[in-house]
């Protein structure tokens, strides 16, 4: 065990001088928050795609779903909390496309159709003729 005896007291809070806890301490027992008039900010967002990120269910009763949404540059900015219950819960079934769906709906997104791949065809190669060789006629003998 070693003991830090301080010399220098402009440094005392300093955390790249070894006193992580003072710097923490300082932060978060002196965090304080300034008051200001309110205003609107005001941002838009394109969502690009979404992801479930967690379903918590309450056996026979709702599902709490955790949906991260996700910019157009696959950047995630946004967390949205769902609430499945009702009717909405008993009609899924062992189905999961139906969360996707009901996601959708609670969210007024739409499914980008799926992208079609173009079918890959195999490269046309000229026919090889295979060489025709001579044929090789019989000795002869003679009579």
């Amino acid at each position: 065990m070693s003991i830090y005896i301080f010399t220098d007291f402009r440094n005392i809070f300093d955390p790249h001088n070894g006193n992580l806890f003072w710097y923490l301490y300082l932060l978060f027992v002196y965090n304080i928050m300034f008051q200001v008039t309110p205003i609107d900010l005001v941002t838009t967002k394109t969502v690009g795609s979404f992801r479930i990120d967690q379903i918590q269910l309450v056996l026979f009763k709702q599902a709490n779903i955790s949906v991260i949404l996700y910019d157009t540059a696959g950047v995630a900015f946004e967390l949205k909390q769902l609430y499945m219950a009702g009717s909405d819960y008993e009609n899924w079934s062992n189905d999961d496309s139906y969360v996707v769906q009901f996601v959708c709906s609670q969210l007024g997104f739409t499914m980008a159709p799926a992208p079609v791949e173009a079918p890959v065809e195999a490269p046309v190669e000229a026919p090889v003729e295979a060489p025709v060789e001579a044929p090789v006629e019989a000795p002869v003998e003679a009579p």
